[in-house]
């Protein structure tokens, strides 16, 4: 069955979805976020606005550790996708209510006299969809990839540690934009 292309994609047309990249500038043992301005169009759509439709989310790091350690050490570091800052403080759950696109956390361990070490699901891809394609809407001028590790030593740097957001444009109607930006900020 044909479809419409008004009706798919949001009204916009747009059916192929795009990757977003972004990049940890820091990362250390106390929560940080970068902020990115979000490629956007500012043509006006008569009554309606245009968002942000966020599918998946694929954090990634690679370890670079090179301290041996003299006993069996493991870290972890939790990554954030949200539409505003949290400045130095990890998002709690009360928090992350609308302002939390995705999150994820990665392990990283090695053993006492190693000069290597095992990295854990070093790749996560978060699916932001309803099981029907539909994802989550972004009405905001930037999104924030934020970033914590824990443990003995900091396995991750900067750099090593990219947020790909894979998304689409959809059109909304003024009350619902408004809605949106108000819970996300």
């Amino acid at each position: 069955m044909k479809r419409k292309s008004s009706s798919f994609g949001g009204g916009t047309g747009d059916i192929n979805p795009q990757w977003f990249n972004m990049s940890a500038a820091t990362v250390g043992a106390a929560y940080s976020d970068v902020a990115t301005t979000l490629p956007r169009e500012r043509l006006p759509y008569g009554n309606r606005s245009q968002v942000m439709e966020v599918l998946k989310v694929e954090f990634s790091a690679g370890t670079t550790q090179t301290v041996v350690p003299t006993a069996a050490v493991a870290a972890s570091a939790r990554f954030y996708l949200t539409t505003t800052t949290f400045a130095t403080t990890e998002p709690t759950s009360a928090q992350m209510s609308g302002k939390v696109i995705a999150r994820s956390s990665i392990s990283v361990m090695a053993t006492a006299g190693s000069t290597g070490q095992g990295a854990i699901d070093t790749i996560k891809m978060v699916d932001c969809t309803d099981g029907a394609g539909n994802g989550v809407l972004v009405a905001t001028d930037q999104m924030f990839f934020g970033i914590i590790q824990t443990g003995a030593t900091n396995p991750l740097t900067a750099g090593n540690v990219n947020c790909r957001i894979l998304y689409r444009w959809k059109n909304v109607g003024l009350t619902e934009y408004i809605g949106i930006v108000q819970s996300q900020q």
